[in-house]
């Protein structure tokens, strides 16, 4: 299992979007498992990085949603 962590933070370029996209489409087609992490919904992933790479994600992965707190600010 490979992990990507916080997808949707990171700046995006031509070059950073078709990386992406090798990987995970390579990642589809392998049948992989790979654990997504981000803060965004998938409809937000596809307005981020495109629906290419958001439509291969919902293909290969199940969507589960953790609600709460957000641990990393201080109260």
């Amino acid at each position: 299992t490979r992990f990507l962590d916080d997808l949707g933070v990171e700046r995006t370029s031509e070059w950073s979007m078709q990386t992406l996209y090798t990987i995970i489409d390579r990642r589809y087609r392998e049948m992989r498992q790979t654990l997504v992490t981000s803060n965004l919904t998938l409809d937000e992933i596809a307005e981020k990085v495109g629906d290419r790479i958001a439509s291969r994600i919902a293909g290969m992965c199940k969507v589960v949603e953790i609600k709460g707190k957000d641990r990393r600010l201080k109260n």
